[in-house]
């Protein structure tokens, strides 16, 4: 590619990242910049809090029951190796923060019988009903 195309691309590939930004930035109707609602999203699972919070309270009985068809593959049998028998699992309702698009994030600290307590950032998914982890990001390591 000639040096003279390249110009038209970098304002291009700026135009677009420049309305992502303002998009981003902008609060949805009816909101404020300060609302909840501004600052968290809204969609089909807004106020699903207390849902994902319940279905992560499962992980320690049934950790195999919350993983996503789409981490299936990956993750196996090994779902109670992430969470020992005995653990203690906190979800933080108030964490909750929807995707718009029906899953979204919330933040649990899981803490193994002779361990240190890790908070993860747990992304969820609903499949046919029920809250699933897609994945887990570990906080402050």
């Amino acid at each position: 590619m000639g040096r003279r195309l390249w110009w038209p691309v970098l304002g291009v590939l700026a135009v677009a990242l420049a309305g992502v930004a303002i998009w981003k930035v902008h609060p949805r109707p009816g909101a404020t910049a300060t609302s909840p609602d501004a600052l968290r999203g809204s969609g089909p699972a807004a106020d699903q809090g207390p849902a994902v919070a319940a279905a992560l309270q499962r992980l320690s009985t049934d950790p195999g029951s919350l993983v996503s068809s789409a981490a299936a593959a990956r993750v196996g049998a090994d779902a109670g190796k992430a969470v020992p028998v005995g653990a203690v699992v906190s979800p933080d309702p108030g964490s909750w923060a929807p995707d718009g698009i029906g899953g979204g994030t919330m933040l649990v600290t899981i803490t193994p019988p002779a361990g240190a307590r890790t908070t993860y950032a747990a992304v969820m998914v609903s499949e046919e009903g029920q809250w699933k982890v897609l994945t887990t990001f570990p906080l402050g390591r």
